[in-house]
């Protein structure tokens, strides 16, 4: 197992420490087991904790929400409007 104490790290900057502690937590950890031999299995949790931390790392833009388009809404209603005809023709004829 490996592990990487964010609040405690000197060789990371502050806004890598905040983007770190925001998406991972205080503690970034990981383990692999899928070896045989303990040296590979720490190799193996190193380089997953080096992968989680670049992630962590990476700034890239977050999702923001959207609205949907008006024509977005009038696609939905018409087919909600078109499957209601299909579904209606369906139903046995009532006496009037």
């Amino acid at each position: 197992m490996a592990s990487f104490d964010v609040r405690e790290s000197q060789v990371s900057r502050t806004p890598d420490r905040e983007l770190l502690l925001e998406k991972l937590g205080p503690v970034v950890r990981a383990s692999a087991g899928r070896f045989r031999s303990q040296g590979q299995n720490r190799g193996a949790a190193l380089e997953q904790l080096a992968q989680k931390i670049a992630v962590g790392v990476d700034p890239s833009a977050t999702g923001r929400a959207t609205k949907p388009t008006k024509g977005s809404k009038v696609r939905r209603v018409d087919d909600k409007k078109a499957r209601s005809r299909v579904k209606e023709q369906r139903r046995r004829p009532t006496d009037d």
